[in-house]
């Protein structure tokens, strides 16, 4: 499972895009916690197919389609997040190991920001990224 977020909390953003600077312990968890408020879901893009995760049962937390889901971790052929796409491993640089890519369409808020950031972040607390990007209307 994973999810796209836009921390759309300005004074965090402009901090934490300043070259150097070394965000503290609250300050992460300050971005975390502006990130899940603004969760891109699955189920917000009409039409979407957002299936239930193959790796959980209707008794977990993780038994959710609001986030995107990937193939099982033991499915035959494009298993795991490989399948999004169906992209061959390696398609794409990485640099710990084989990459490709992953695509979703997400619905983005009503909101202008010549700089703000949108996370990518599997289903796990230490495994988000993120990127500065322009929204425009």
């Amino acid at each position: 499972m994973l999810t796209y977020r836009i921390c759309q909390d300005q004074t965090i953003v402009d901090k934490l895009l300043k070259a150097g600077y070394l965000s503290t312990e609250k300050e992460k968890q300050e971005a975390e916690d502006c990130f899940n408020k603004g969760v891109f879901k699955c189920i917000d893009v009409n039409g979407q197919d957002c299936g239930y995760s193959l790796d959980c049962s209707k008794d977990e937390t993780c038994w959710r389609n609001d986030w995107f889901t990937c193939n099982g971790f033991q499915a035959s052929g494009m298993a795991k997040c490989q399948g999004v796409d169906n992209a061959q491993l390696n398609s794409c640089y990485t640099s710990i190991a084989g990459g490709y890519t992953v695509t979703e369409k997400i619905k983005l808020p009503d909101y202008v920001s010549n700089h703000t950031l949108i996370s990518f972040k599997w289903n796990s607390f230490h495994t988000f990224s993120c990127a500065d990007v322009a929204i425009g209307m």
